[in-house]
């Protein structure tokens, strides 16, 4: 079903069952504005799997795919080039940003950044206003997009609300982040850090 104030542009394939609420834009294509430090890539389809539902004022961006049975929350942003498994819940609000990789039964609360080029495995739990960053560079006179090292999240990790996962960090499978953490070194599998910076 797509309400009649959806806005569904052309390259969009829709699985079977797929509900798109009103105020939804799906298909939507990258500014290529001169302001931009990363020029986005020509845009490719965009796939919405079977059953999943688009809530009001989501905006999927073109070249997306998503998989079957998901939730996208209210006011989510998803930008080009990502790739959301099955039965994932993408909350309220949440930004996930270009060429992220999400797996199956991913849960994102509310108001969650998951960066560009972040890698997220099976499983993942993160809870409301986790940030993720993915560049080091503090020279804002010679700023360029290069040397993007998004972190990387392995199977069935857990991140408390708040916590802020800063570029190149590794968090190994079956890992808890505690809420409100700030996680600068890599977290070893079934390890749990908490605090300011993690320990």
């Amino acid at each position: 079903m797509i309400a009649g104030l959806a806005c569904v542009y052309a390259g969009v394939t829709l699985g079977e069952g797929v509900t798109i609420h009103p105020f939804a834009v799906v298909g939507h294509k990258p500014s290529s504005s001169p302001a931009l430090a990363r020029q986005p890539s020509p845009a490719d389809e965009t796939t919405i799997g079977a059953r999943t539902v688009i809530s009001p004022h989501a905006v999927i961006y073109a070249g997306v795919t998503i998989g079957e049975d998901c939730l996208i929350g209210d006011g989510a942003s998803i930008r080009e080039g990502t790739v959301i498994g099955d039965r994932c819940v993408i909350g309220r609000h949440v930004m996930v940003h270009y060429n992220a990789r999400i797996a199956d039964d991913v849960r994102v609360q509310d108001q969650t950044v998951i960066t560009g080029g972040c890698v997220v495995g099976d499983g993942c739990f993160f809870g409301p206003g986790v940030l993720t960053s993915n560049h080091r560079n503090i020279d804002l006179d010679a700023y360029e997009h290069s040397n993007i090292v998004p972190p990387v999240f392995g199977r069935r990790v857990m991140v408390g609300a708040g916590a802020n996962i800063v570029a190149g960090v590794t968090v190994w499978d079956g890992a808890l982040i505690g809420a409100g953490a700030l996680v600068v070194e890599d977290v070893a599998p079934g390890a749990r850090v908490l605090g300011v910076k993690a320990r």
